[in-house]
Formats: structure tokens, sequence, C-alpha cells
């Protein structure tokens, strides 16, 4: 006499759990959403962590009302200190932000954003919205 097999549904979304599964749906909306932004952003040679840095500086320096450090950039933007540093040193490069020492400390930097920075942002920020608005909404 064969014993019958349970068949148990094994798929991923089973495995992993309705918050895992919630949690990948999300990723994969943010990140069509990065691809939209990007590709909007691609005549301004920026990318969307770009603008979000150069959004964050801009959100910090009016803040304080005089450049912030690095470190205060990192927080407002939700990234880590080292990727912040990255993407400053390569805005810098082109003119987009300008860093020199300061705050009494020569490890830390101070940030400010140059006039090309501020139009590469104002420029930006129609591009984001236009990218965004294309996404589909749930909820409405």
């Amino acid at each position: 006499m064969a014993t019958r097999r349970t068949t148990r549904n094994t798929t991923a979304a089973t495995a992993m759990g309705l918050g895992a599964v919630a949690g990948f749906s999300v990723w994969r909306v943010a990140m069509a959403w990065q691809r939209s932004v990007d590709r909007a952003l691609r005549p301004l040679g920026l990318t969307h962590t770009q603008v979000l840095v150069l959004s964050a500086l801009d959100t910090a320096i009016r803040r304080a009302d005089e450049a912030v450090s690095q470190a205060a950039v990192a927080a407002e933007a939700g990234l880590d200190k080292v990727t912040v540093s990255t993407l400053l040193r390569a805005l810098e490069k082109r003119g987009f932000v300008y860093r020199d020492v300061g705050f009494g400390d020569k490890r830390v930097w101070r940030v400010h954003h140059t006039a090309k920075g501020e139009r590469a942002l104002a420029s930006a920020v129609p591009l984001v919205e236009k990218a965004s608005s294309v996404l589909p909404r749930r909820g409405r």
C-alpha cells in the first residue's frame, strides 16, 4: 500500500511569509522608480542617488543657514557616511559642490553647494517629479 504524500505549497512566497512578500513588492516598486528616475536624469548626467545627496545637502544647508558636515548630509539623505563621501567627491569633481576642512577638526569636511549644483538640482526636481508621476499608485 502506497502512502499518500501531502503536497505542500513550497513557493518562495509561502516559505518567506507575507511580511517578506510585502517587502519584496515594495522593493520592486522602488527599483522601478529608481530606473525611471535615472532615465529621466540621464540628460543632466546625474543619478537618482546624486540628486538625493544634492537635495539633502540643500535641505541641511537651509536648516543650518551655513555649510554643513558630510555626516549631516548623510543623516539628511538616510545614507551611510562612506556612500555620501564617495558621492560628494564625485559631485565635487564635476563642480556641483565644494568641500573644505572646517568645524575645527581637519577630519571633518564642510560641504557647500555651488551655483552649478543649485542649478542642477533645480533642473532635476521637475524631471524626478515627472518620472515619479508615471508609476502606478495604490489606494486611490
